[in-house]
């Protein structure tokens, strides 16, 4: 059994559904979910991305890149949101076609196909996109706005602190981050 297959599996137990009420969501069978969890099937990436929008996880989790099972963003359409990721982060690493193709080991003309929306990329691909453009799966697909993810427990307990604030007391919090930043 793959890392992906136990985390989908551990997900599934959690949330007390069967292999076939999964596979329904996410448009396939039982039996292709069983595939997935024991690692005879890979996953598309469309399917990782409805698992993890099931079970209210990012897919870097899914995938073992990330350990955190929090989402910094509520999720929103994601039907064309991976050309326009790409292409954004792209243009903020002020970087072409050909630097990202060679950044990620992959052929010019596929990473121009993946960037004009024609040629879905399979998740092995997706992940060498998204180091090579250094950010997460997660923002390249839609999942979350932030294009950095959270990189440490002290960041997500800052962060989960801040949440907990009330808005006079985030203002402060602010200002003062903005002394720190400042001295």
């Amino acid at each position: 059994m793959n890392n992906l297959g136990i985390k989908i599996k551990q997900l599934r137990k959690e949330s007390g559904i069967l292999q076939s009420e999964l596979g329904e969501f996410t448009c396939c069978s039982g039996q292709v979910i069983s595939n997935i969890e024991r690692g005879y099937t890979k996953p598309a990436p469309e399917q990782i991305a409805k698992i993890a929008e099931y079970f209210n996880v990012p897919t870097d989790y899914l995938l073992g890149k990330d350990d955190c099972r929090w989402i910094a963003d509520s999720p929103y359409s994601r039907s064309d949101a991976l050309s326009k990721r790409i292409t954004e982060r792209m243009r903020y690493l002020q970087i072409d076609v050909s630097s990202l193709a060679k950044a990620a080991e992959l052929d010019e003309a596929i990473c121009s196909s993946i960037i004009s929306g024609n040629t879905k990329p399979n998740i092995d691909t997706l992940l060498k996109i998204a180091r090579s453009l250094q950010t997460t799966t997660d923002f390249l697909s839609g999942t979350t706005n932030y294009a950095i993810a959270v990189s440490s427990e002290d960041e997500q307990d800052i962060i989960l602190y801040f949440r907990g604030m009330d808005k006079s007391h985030r203002r402060r919090f602010m200002g003062l981050l903005e002394d720190l930043k400042n001295e």
